[in-house]
């Protein structure tokens, strides 16, 4: 019994000694609990980027796999998502978007703290990632110039831009920039094919994928790359001859040329210009070009004598005082003679050219005889050029043309003589002041020819079916024929008109025609057919006026008009006039005094030629000009 009551009294004194204990601590305080557990340090992030977003795949941990937060940079610390959003076919917890492609980020990464507090975030697991660069395929818009023949210039280029540029030389070598450079301009040392290529340079942002690539050419021009927009320029007669002297392994199969000064040729005998180019455009620009002195020994079955052997078209030049000589020097001459000024063919049009000067066939009388074969050549000489197979508009010749006055080692040819081309196709605002002549000095009256003279005062052929509109010409013809013995027993015909000499259903309006024209043989056998305005047939003429007269002597029952040669079945005249002395076929045609046809009054009330093309004049006052001219030449 007492030892069960000394049991109890000294729990009571060891539970009052603690609560004393308690009041003497300050009657009690708050719980502390033990120290937290640090959270373990992820031990690797998988990531997966691209130009503008980065995503958090998948993470690890030593031991076990622990919640996990996540943050970019400065950013707030996120969690991942329940669900696991796609892109770039991987799953992702997190996805961080809009991003600046090429920037470098720090992703961190940590256990997340439990709410309880009995763990927390441990150290973070960093790691650096770069986005990718933005792929363009984006190109500069640029072109490229010749700023003169070997330099070559990058327009529009900009400081984000390089280049790299190349020439090929027709061997086959390469020369140019070591790779891409942050310049516009390089200049070569040779000539050849150039190739420039141009891109964006990389930067922050941004890689580009792709270049421009542009050619152009270096050349002995002054610029230029040769193309219709960008032809290749022309300052002085050297560059002129480079037309023709140029490796065809790197000029364009279509060349334009434009002039930019006045040239003058040198004081002595030039060649003709062989043009190396499959075609050749000319623009003269304006520009004038003198001293041209061409003498071309002809040979093989195309032959041509003037400044360019042949063009593809040419527009705006003058030429004036030309010297063009067509030698025929052994029997190597064997098909057509083509010959001109400008030209000796041009295989397009002819626009707004003006030329003088004297065209020359010369036959070296040192040699054999020429073979019978030469029968056939045809020759073709017109102030422009000696055929142009299109159209001539807006242009004017004043030329001498001088043919052979015997027959020489047998040569024999057929002539097609206009004072713009020897044949062309549709003429219009043109006008051509042309005389025909026989012997080297200009002064026979005598030509030499096989198969008769197609000669009109602006063209001495037009294709079929062609026109002749807003033109004048004014002629002079004063031959007697001889032919070779080789043709003597064969009937040939010359076809000689105002305008156009050979031609067929041609139409004619709001032109006239002034010539002096005799024509003499006394070989039976030749035929010939004269008109006022043209020798061929004509399908319609309207509103024009011949100016003269012409007399055709000793030629078997040749047919003669005031107007034309023909007329095609149904052909309208309308409002047309011839000089008293001459006759008229068709109806619709007006004879007249010639005082009339030259008082600038009577032109006005009676022709209907447009003031807005066409000047009257008195030629009382302005130094006997009888009649109008046109506008387009007016200085």
């Amino acid at each position: 019994m007492k030892k069960k009551f000394l049991i109890t009294i000294l729990s009571l004194v060891c539970v009052l000694t603690c609560a004393l204990a308690l009041v003497a601590c300050g009657g009690g305080g708050e719980y502390t609990p033990p120290e937290p557990e640090i959270g373990p340090t992820p031990t690797s992030v998988t990531t997966v980027n691209g130009a503008d977003y980065i995503g958090v795949v998948s993470w690890s941990y030593a031991d076990g796999n622990v919640n996990t937060e996540f943050k970019l940079d400065d950013g707030e610390w996120l969690d991942t998502h329940e669900n696991a959003e796609m892109i770039d076919g991987h799953e992702c917890s997190l996805i961080w978007r809009n991003l600046t492609p090429g920037t470098t980020h720090t992703l961190y990464a940590r256990s997340k703290s439990q709410e309880n507090g009995a763990v927390v975030s441990g150290d973070s697991y960093k790691k650096e990632i770069t986005l990718d660069k933005l792929a363009s395929q984006d190109k500069p818009e640029v072109t490229v110039q010749m700023t003169d023949g070997k330099t070559v210039k990058i327009v529009g280029f900009t400081e984000e831009m390089e280049a790299s540029f190349t020439l090929e030389n027709p061997n086959g070598e390469r020369s140019g920039s070591d790779g891409f450079i942050g310049s516009d301009t390089f200049t070569f040392s040779e000539n050849g094919y150039i190739t420039v290529r141009v891109q964006f340079k990389e930067n922050a942002t941004t890689i580009f994928k792709e270049y421009l690539s542009l050619y152009a050419r270096a050349t002995d021009f002054g610029g230029g790359t040769g193309s219709e927009e960008d032809p290749f320029l022309i300052y002085n007669y050297e560059q002129l001859v480079a037309m023709g002297t140029q490796d065809d392994k790197y000029m364009p199969h279509y060349a334009y040329f434009r002039l930019e000064n006045d040239i003058v040729c040198p004081d002595k005998v030039q060649e003709k210009i062989t043009c190396v180019a499959f075609t050749n455009y000319l623009d003269g620009n304006g520009k004038k070009i003198t001293g041209v002195n061409v003498e071309a020994p002809l040979g093989g079955w195309e032959n041509g004598a003037a400044l360019f052997d042949s063009l593809s078209g040419v527009e705006n030049l003058v030429v004036e005082n030309a010297q063009i000589k067509a030698l025929i020097e052994n029997d190597r001459c064997s098909g057509n003679i083509s010959m001109g000024i400008i030209a000796g063919s041009v295989k397009g049009n002819v626009k707004n050219c003006k030329v003088s000067g004297t065209l020359e066939l010369f036959v070296r009388e040192e040699g054999e005889d020429f073979a019978e074969l030469l029968d056939s050549i045809y020759l073709y000489a017109g102030g422009i050029a000696g055929t142009v197979w299109e159209n001539i508009e807006g242009c004017n010749a004043d030329v001498k043309i001088i043919l052979p006055d015997a027959v020489i080692r047998r040569f024999a040819y057929t002539p097609y003589c206009g004072g713009l081309a020897g044949s062309s196709g549709n003429i219009s605002l043109s006008s051509a002041d042309v005389t025909l002549y026989g012997g080297e000095d200009g002064g026979s009256n005598i030509l030499a020819v096989s198969n008769g003279i197609n000669f009109g005062g602006l063209v001495g052929s037009l294709n079929s079916e062609k026109s002749i509109e807003n033109c004048y010409a004014q002629a002079r013809l004063d031959v007697q024929f001889v032919r070779p013995s080789s043709r003597a027993d064969r009937p040939t015909f010359s076809y000689v008109g105002g305008l156009v000499g050979k031609a067929e259903k041609t139409i004619i309006k709001n032109s006239y025609s002034s010539f002096l024209y005799r024509v003499v043989t006394e070989d039976a056998l030749y035929g010939a057919k004269a008109g006022g305005l043209t020798g061929g047939s004509v399908a319609a003429l309207e509103n024009c006026f011949v100016g003269a007269t012409f007399n055709i002597e000793g030629f078997s029952e040749p047919a003669t008009d005031a107007l034309a040669a023909s007329f095609e079945s149904g052909a309208g005249v309308i409002n047309c006039y011839y000089v008293n002395g001459t006759t008229a076929a068709e109806e619709g045609a007006t004879q007249v005094t010639l005082s009339d046809l030259r008082d600038m009054e009577w032109q006005k009330q009676n022709l209907a030629f447009s003031e807005d093309v066409w000047l009257f004049h008195d030629f009382h006052t302005e130094n006997e000009k009888f009649y109008p001219t046109l506008k387009h030449f007016a200085e």
